[in-house]
């Protein structure tokens, strides 16, 4: 109505609003809140992520100033719809679920009077049996649609888009890199035993050269030591008639 000044702001223009409940590091399900498109009025669902049950309330725009009023909410609408958006957007709304409903609690403040807080509870009722999976039509209304048209709604925005695009292009970036990398295990694989045994020859063979190596260094220094014991026997006119050749010698 006209009288429910934010609702048009907060809730309809962006499409729909999601939130995830987790709890523990662990993702439990999903609050989404939207305006529906077959009546004026709000709709406020959950999907559990273990079971798939949907649970949800949607109110006329009547019924809500009911439960508003009932819940002892004095603030104005435009201070509860963002109120509304704001703890569901920025995950603050406290969660309670049980095998039958979901109680969803945001905490409504104005900026014209920060020190008032009052609490609102919305009690979401399970659609079809606990523990079953939702039905195709209970997913689509609660689930799909609402989101489909928050993807829309963000696509016209020139900034989402493009945050959009370089989440796409990231992911993109990524399953090739990912191929790539399967495709070189897959080499890798197919290419070591062959590769292997010529890894162990080579190794083999570069062991036992070094070991040879050793051997001819260690003969070659024992053949330096027998020559210079030898020469140190002899005078060095005995070394220049045996050995001849010019030979340095010191004044």
């Amino acid at each position: 109505t006209q009288n429910m000044i934010g609702k048009q702001k907060y809730i309809v223009e962006v499409g729909a609003i999601a939130m995830e409940d987790r709890r523990n590091g662990v993702t439990c399900g999903t609050v989404v809140l939207f305006a529906p498109t077959d009546y004026s009025g709000l709709v406020m669902s959950y999907r559990d992520a273990r079971s798939g049950s949907i649970y949800a309330r949607e109110f006329t725009d009547a019924n809500l100033v009911k439960e508003r009023d009932a819940a002892g909410v004095t603030q104005g609408w435009a201070a509860f719809f963002k109120s509304l958006a704001s703890d569901v957007i920025k995950s603050k709304a406290t969660i309670v679920a049980t095998a039958q409903k979901v109680e969803v609690t945001i905490t409504v403040v104005s900026s014209k009077d920060p020190k008032v807080s009052q609490p609102f509870t919305i009690r979401l009722d399970l659609k079809g049996k606990s523990g079953v999976q939702a039905s195709s039509k209970e997913v689509f209304r609660y689930v799909v649609e609402p989101m489909t048209r928050l993807v829309q709604k963000r696509r016209e925005n020139v900034s989402d888009k493009e945050k959009e695009l370089r989440h796409a292009r990231l992911e993109c970036d990524k399953i090739v890199k990912e191929a790539l990398i399967a495709k070189f295990k897959a080499s890798i694989e197919r290419l070591d035993p062959v590769v292997r045994p010529l890894r162990e020859t080579a190794a083999a063979a570069s062991k036992q050269a070094a070991e040879l190596a050793n051997k001819v260094s260690a003969v070659e220094r024992k053949v330096k030591r027998m020559r210079q014991s030898h020469e140190a026997t002899k005078l060095p006119l005995d070394v220049l008639l045996e050995d001849g050749g010019a030979m340095f010698f010191q004044h």
